[in-house]
């Protein structure tokens, strides 16, 4: 865990004596907070996860399918790339709507 100095908002190692930036003495100001953690949300990592899943299904399908031959490469990729995100934009909604309503 790191630390900010409220004064320049730079960002410290955690024990640090002086800040990187401003050089001032950490160890004098009581008035330090720690850094906020970085994490990543579970609806983004899911959504990410559908969006996966759906291209590579659609994308085998529309270049193995024999309906779809007369498509091209780059045909498979933009379309399948639809399919992704058609499904992974409700997903990413829901699960944003159900994180909101949570935390109330």
């Amino acid at each position: 865990m790191s630390i900010i100095y409220p004064e320049c908002k730079k960002e410290n190692e955690n024990g640090a004596e002086f800040c990187k930036n401003c050089g001032i003495n950490l160890t004098e100001h009581e008035n330090i907070s720690p850094a906020p953690e970085r994490r990543i949300s579970k609806t983004l990592i899911i959504s990410a996860a559908v969006f996966i899943i759906f291209f590579a299904w659609s994308f085998s399908d529309f270049t193995t399918h024999p309906k779809y031959s007369h498509m091209n490469i780059f045909s498979s990729l933009m379309a399948s790339t639809f399919v992704g995100l058609f499904v992974f934009v409700p997903t990413y909604a829901i699960g944003y709507m159900i994180r909101r309503f949570k935390s109330k």
